[in-house]
């Protein structure tokens, strides 16, 4: 699940890579697969966007890659504080966790899960 709540400019459409299959607020890279460049998980290296759409017409995804303010539930089960950076795991969730020394912070945390609400709210730089 993944709410926008702000936005700075329109999603990216992209197709996905034909490997995986890819989740709302997953974080994605890109890279080419053929003559196409394809979004596909992140490997917490090279962090593109996150996954706002999917389904679209020509089998698209759009991809959040301006500052935005968004809420997730596709994120590692940890515990968030705001202010916190996030990062991307090997496998494109969110997560405060800094998996390499050169990881790239995508965002920030505004409010983490809590009883109240089960999302993380963030804003992405």
């Amino acid at each position: 699940m993944l709410n926008i709540i702000a936005q700075a400019s329109e999603p990216i459409r992209m197709l996905p890579t034909k490997s995986f299959t890819l989740n709302l607020g997953q974080v994605v890279s890109l890279q080419e697969e053929g003559s196409d460049i394809v979004c596909f998980p992140s490997d917490g290296i090279r962090p593109f966007g996150i996954v706002v759409a999917l389904g679209l017409a020509y089998d698209m995804v759009a991809i959040q890659a301006e500052t935005s303010i968004l809420e997730t539930n596709f994120f590692e089960a940890r515990h968030y504080q705001s202010g916190e950076p996030l990062f991307s795991n090997n496998e494109g969730y969110l997560t405060n966790r800094r998996i390499f020394r050169n990881s790239i912070a995508l965002g920030s945390v505004i409010k983490g899960p809590d009883k109240d609400s089960p999302y993380l709210e963030f804003g992405l730089i």
